[in-house]
């Protein structure tokens, strides 16, 4: 049984049935079919919360189903993927993801449909959400970005974010550059060298114009993300951690250290290194 709450006075709202969630020993949530966080080094994955994705995908026994939060039900008859394809739930859209081995590689067509099933969008046959990893054909990765957003790859190299609505582009890299971090307006590009970072603002409605924010040099082995609605730059040579304004990129906090960042908020970071725990407040 699938319920959803009132966060504040834990009042359901709405419940239901899908198989195979039974009872369980473990306080886990359930996998979902979506896009994942891009990952940096020395920089926690993000669990914090957002807002409620239009469509929740469940994968069990080896279909899809399909649950939009507003309705409270399914929204349709469950998706089995076949054996090369893999399922994607973001942005409102079923992502039928098929990568088909030929010619010593791999033929990749990227597919979005609606909760009805009718086709919506589909990008350039060869263009992939890079859930390809390791040898072959086999999709054994989710797509990273946001329910809105995600990071795909041009078949010549380049990487570019499109929106999830109708598939759109919202930003394309130049050759060799990289995106290192995206949230629902923003994208962090690394140039070709590595030594720089320039914070890009995204929107579905200018799809050909990004609008550059900042840009700054960093060390090419520096690692960053947004976190908590700042971007957390770690660096090393010396080992030290910087908080950025992801709007303007002016620095908030800087501090020496090898610690971890674990997690990010608005007011602070939460730092670890062994067995030690510290908050740094930004003010």
């Amino acid at each position: 049984m699938l319920t959803s709450r009132e966060p504040a006075s834990g009042d359901e709202k709405w419940s239901t049935g899908l198989p195979g969630m039974g009872f369980v020993l473990f306080a886990d949530n359930p996998e979902l079919l979506g896009s994942v966080p891009l990952g940096a080094d020395r920089i926690a994955p993000s669990h914090e919360p957002g807002k409620m994705p239009q469509l929740l995908g469940f994968p069990i026994d080896g279909k899809v189903y399909v649950v939009s939060p507003a309705l409270g039900e399914a929204t349709r008859e469950p998706v089995e993927p076949g054996r090369r394809e893999r399922i994607v739930v973001a942005g409102g859209r079923v992502l039928h993801s098929v990568a088909t081995p030929r010619d010593g590689g791999c033929d990749i067509q990227v597919t979005a449909r609606d909760t009805g099933g009718g086709k919506v969008w589909s990008i350039p046959k060869g263009q992939h959400l890079r859930t390809i990893g390791g040898g072959g054909c086999d999709q054994r990765d989710q797509p990273a970005g946001t329910d809105t957003v995600l990071v795909s790859v041009l078949p010549d190299g380049r990487e570019q974010l499109i929106e999830t609505g109708l598939g759109r582009p919202v930003l394309t890299c130049a050759t060799g550059e990289h995106i290192v971090a995206v949230d629902a307006q923003r994208a962090l590009v690394r140039s070709a060298d590595g030594k720089k970072l320039t914070m890009y603002e995204h929107d579905a409605d200018r799809p050909t114009k990004p609008k550059q924010l900042w840009t700054r040099k960093v060390n090419p082995e520096a690692s960053a993300a947004i976190r908590g609605g700042v971007v957390v730059l770690v660096d090393r040579a010396p080992d030290r951690v910087i908080v950025l304004d992801p709007g303007t990129g002016r620095v908030r906090r800087e501090v020496r250290t090898e610690a971890e960042v674990l997690a990010a908020d608005a007011k602070g970071l939460l730092l670890g290194q062994r067995r030690d725990l510290g908050y740094l407040a930004f003010d």
